[in-house]
C-alpha cells in the first residue's frame, strides 16, 4: 500500500502528455569504477567491504563486448513511429590520472579522458567506434553526468590524511568507494559537485565549464541535460550548469545537498516540468529499471506497475538504469541476466502499450518545452 502512495503521490503534479513516452535514462558511462576481478578480491582481502556495493562488485569501464550485447536486445524492438528504444548514457568524461597524482604526491588532481582509459583498458578494440555507432543506429544518446564521479578536493584530503581504504584503494587505481565498504569513509567524496566554501566552489564551476567542454570536443554537440553525480548539488550551482548549455536536469522528485556541519544529507523536492529561474526545466525519473542494485530483491512487477502510474496520471516512464546493469567484464552472468530482464521488460512495453514511443531525455525535454501549455504548476507539499 505504501509503494503504491508513493507511486501515485510522484507523478501527480506537473507536467502531463497523452502520448506513451518511455525514457531510459543510464548513468556512469565512461568512469572506471572497479578495474578488474582480481582488484576487487585483493581490496576484498585487505579489508575493504567492496563485496557489500553492487557498485564496487559488478561495475566496471564498458566494453565493446557490453555495447554489443545491450544493442542486441535494443534492435529487437521499434515503436510505431519507427524507434527503437535507446538509453540515455550519462557520461563522465574524464578518470583520476592516478601516476600523475602520485607523482605530485595527492598535492594537485590530474585526468585523462574517458576515451584514452577505453584506449588503455581495452587496446585491442576500438570500443568508442562501438559508441559512436549505437549513436548512429539510434539505440544510445550520450549526455553529461559532469567531468568526473569524484570530488578531486575532497579525494585528495582523505588520500593526503592517508585514510587507509582510500589509499589502499588508490594503489589499485581505484577512487570510487561507497560509503558501505568502510567506516573509515565519513565524507561523500564521490559527490563532485559538493563545497564548502568559495575557493572550493569555483573549483567546482570550473569542472563544470571544463567537463561540458570535453563533451562537445568528445561527441560535437553540446550536452542538452545534466545528472550530478549522487543526484548531489547546490542550488547555486544551477546558474554555472545553465552556463554549458544544458536547459534540463535529469533526477528524481528530490535531489539532496550535504550539510557538512551536520554530516548529513539534506533533500530539496522537484516536479517534472518546474523551470527554475536560470530557466532550466527539471525531469524527474518516476521508474527504476535496477536489478543489479535490488539483487535478489529485483521485482520486474514493480516496474511494469510504475510505467502504469506514470501513464494513468499522463506522465512519461523516464526509468532510471544505471550503466552497471549492463557490463559484463566483471561478471558475465550480471550482463546476460538483466539483458534477460530488459528484453522481457520491453517485449511487456510494446505489447501493452503498442502506442509507445521511444525518446532519449533530450528530446523529451524539447517536447516538454514545445508543450508549454500542458505544464502544471502543481506544487509538492
Amino acid at each position: 500500500m505504501k509503494r503504491f502512495i508513493i507511486n501515485n503521490l510522484k507523478n501527480i503534479p506537473g507536467w502531463r502528455t497523452n502520448r506513451k513516452i518511455v525514457v531510459f535514462e543510464s548513468d556512469d558511462w565512461g568512469g572506471v569504477r572497479m578495474s578488474s576481478k582480481e582488484t576487487f578480491l585483493n581490496l576484498l582481502n585487505s579489508g575493504i567491504r567492496v563485496d557489500l556495493c553492487a557498485y564496487n562488485r559488478l561495475d566496471k569501464l564498458e566494453s565493446n563486448e557490453d555495447y554489443e550485447a545491450l544493442y542486441d536486445v535494443l534492435n529487437r524492438y521499434i515503436d510505431y513511429k519507427g524507434s527503437h528504444p535507446k538509453l540515455t548514457l550519462n557520461f563522465n568524461l574524464v578518470n583520476p590520472d592516478f601516476d600523475r597524482i602520485k607523482k605530485d604526491n595527492f598535492g594537485s588532481y590530474h585526468y585523462v579522458p574517458f576515451t584514452q582509459s577505453l584506449n588503455e583498458y581495452y587496446p585491442k578494440s576500438n570500443t568508442f567506434q562501438y559508441l559512436t555507432d549505437g549513436i548512429t543506429q539510434g539505440l544510445v544518446y550520450p549526455q553529461y553526468h559532469h567531468r568526473e564521479h569524484v570530488n578531486p578536493v575532497l579525494w585528495l584530503e582523505l588520500l593526503q590524511k592517508k585514510v587507509k581504504p582510500i589509499n589502499t584503494a588508490f594503489e589499485h587505481r581505484v577512487y570510487g568507494l561507497s560509503y558501505i565498504t568502510s567506516s573509515e569513509i565519513d565524507v561523500p567524496y564521490l559527490a563532485s559537485l559538493l563545497y564548502r566554501n568559495e575557493e572550493e566552489a569555483n573549483i567546482i564551476s570550473e569542472a563544470i565549464m571544463d567537463g561540458a567542454r570535453l563533451f562537445k570536443a568528445i561527441f560535437g554537440w553540446k550536452p542538452e541535460s545534466f545528472i550530478a553525480p549522487l543526484n548531489t548539488w547546490p542550488d547555486e550551482m544551477e546558474s554555472v550548469i545553465y552556463e554549458t548549455g544544458v536547459r534540463f536536469l535529469q533526477g528524481g522528485n528530490v535531489h539532496k545537498w550535504f550539510d557538512f556541519k551536520k554530516g548529513r544529507f539534506t533533500r530539496k523536492y522537484h516536479f517534472l516540468g518546474r523551470v527554475n529561474d536560470e530557466g532550466i526545466t527539471y525531469m524527474h525519473r518516476n521508474c527504476q529499471f535496477e536489478p543489479s542494485v535490488f539483487g535478489k530483491s529485483f521485482d520486474m512487477g514493480r516496474v511494469i506497475t510504475e510505467i502504469e502510474s506514470a501513464f494513468f496520471w499522463s506522465k512519461p516512464a523516464v526509468i532510471c538504469t544505471h550503466r552497471l546493469n549492463y557490463i559484463g567484464g566483471l561478471d558475465e552472468t550480471n550482463r546476460k541476466q538483466n539483458l534477460d530482464y530488459l528484453n522481457v521488460l520491453l517485449k511487456v512495453i510494446m505489447k501493452r502499450w503498442p502506442d509507445v514511443e521511444f525518446m532519449h531525455s533530450a528530446q523529451l525535454g524539447s517536447l516538454m518545452n514545445k508543450c508549454e501549455h500542458e505544464r502544471l504548476d502543481h506544487q509538492i507539499p
